[in-house]
C-alpha cells in the first residue's frame, strides 16, 4: 500500500518542482535595461591644424556617442551618459557603483 502512494505522489512532486523553477525564471526572461549610467570622461585637449584651424575631437566624439544612443521613438534611452572631468573621478564612481561602465577619451587623442 505504501508503494502505491509513493508512485502516485512522486510525479506530483516533480511537476510542482518544475512549475516553481519555471515561475522563478519569468522575471528574468524579458529584461529591458533603461538609463544605465555610463561615465563619459574627457581628458582630451584641442589641436590646431594649419589649414583647418582649431579642431575639437572631444566634442565631436562626445556628440556622436550621445546621438547614437538617444532614442528617437519616445522610449527611455538604454544609456544615460554622465559627463565626468577626470579619470580619478570615473574610478571613484565605479568603485562606489555610481556608474555601470565608463568611456574615457585620453589626453592627446586629437593629436594622434
Amino acid at each position: 500500500m505504501f508503494k502505491n502512494k509513493l508512485l502516485f505522489i512522486s510525479p506530483l512532486v516533480v511537476l510542482l518542482a518544475i512549475t516553481l523553477f519555471g515561475l522563478t525564471l519569468i522575471p528574468s526572461v524579458q529584461q529591458n535595461p533603461e538609463n544605465l549610467p555610463i561615465a563619459l570622461g574627457n581628458e582630451d585637449i584641442d589641436v590646431i591644424i594649419p589649414q583647418q584651424g582649431k579642431v575639437n575631437m572631444r566634442e565631436t566624439i562626445t556628440n556622436m556617442v550621445k546621438e547614437q544612443t538617444t532614442s528617437t521613438d519616445g522610449e527611455e534611452p538604454v544609456v544615460k551618459w554622465i559627463n565626468v572631468n577626470s579619470e580619478e573621478e570615473v574610478l571613484k564612481g565605479l568603485d562606489n557603483q555610481e556608474y555601470y561602465g565608463a568611456l574615457i577619451i585620453p589626453k592627446g587623442f586629437s593629436q594622434k
